[in-house]
């Protein structure tokens, strides 16, 4: 699932920035694509959206999807 999907799924984005403490208009930034999602970013967007959306989507660099994967298995 997208970022995207997920808003229009699940409501505003403010929601999502009170789970996250991302603010709004950055998250508006990351879902339109002006703004290049952060490691730090996608794993607060993965919590937040209680897994819902995969790090691993969100991140461009093969290195950093390489470590979320690992990192998603390897904690419980």
């Amino acid at each position: 699932m997208t970022l995207d999907e997920y808003l229009n799924q699940h409501g505003a984005a403010k929601k999502l920035s009170d789970k996250t403490g991302i603010s709004p208009p950055e998250i508006s930034r990351l879902r339109t694509g002006k703004k290049k999602v952060t490691f730090q970013n996608a794993a607060l967007i993965e919590f937040g959206t209680d897994g819902a959306i995969k790090m691993e989507t969100m991140l461009e660099d093969q290195h950093l999807r390489t470590v979320a994967g690992f990192i998603r298995a390897n904690v419980s």
